[in-house]
């Protein structure tokens, strides 16, 4: 598909996330899901980017929300064995770390260490 002012605000926020303005890369995450209908798996992405925001600004139950989010998608969309799904886990797991959610973190981990294990 073409670019359209979803996709601009998608990658204004990815640009943002990248510079380190955290706040703006959240801003334009809502916006650019606000502005057009996503295809599934690319509403998993923008909930993965929008976790990873989240969590540098210490927002983590907004952040783990986000997570949850893109990885119950990943899921039903690629299953738990695919390298997406990995990464929201670990993603999860960070922002578990963060929080000092120690045990939750090692639960997360572990389910990350399983699924990249099956991509040497």
């Amino acid at each position: 598909s073409g670019i359209d002012l979803g996709s601009c605000h998608y990658f204004l926020g990815v640009t943002y996330l990248a510079r380190g303005e955290f706040k703006k890369a959240i801003t334009s995450y809502l916006e650019c899901m606000d502005a057009k209908e996503w295809e599934t798996k690319q509403l998993a992405t923008i909930h993965n980017d929008l976790g990873k925001a989240y969590g540098k600004v210490r927002k983590f139950d907004k952040a783990i929300e986000s997570f949850i989010h893109a990885l119950r998608i990943r899921k039903t969309e690629l299953g738990n064995n695919s390298l997406d799904y990995g990464h929201s886990v670990y993603n999860l797991a960070e922002v578990h770390m963060a929080n000092d959610k120690h045990d939750q973190a090692l639960n997360c981990l572990t389910e990350a260490i399983r699924v990249y294990k099956l991509f040497p």
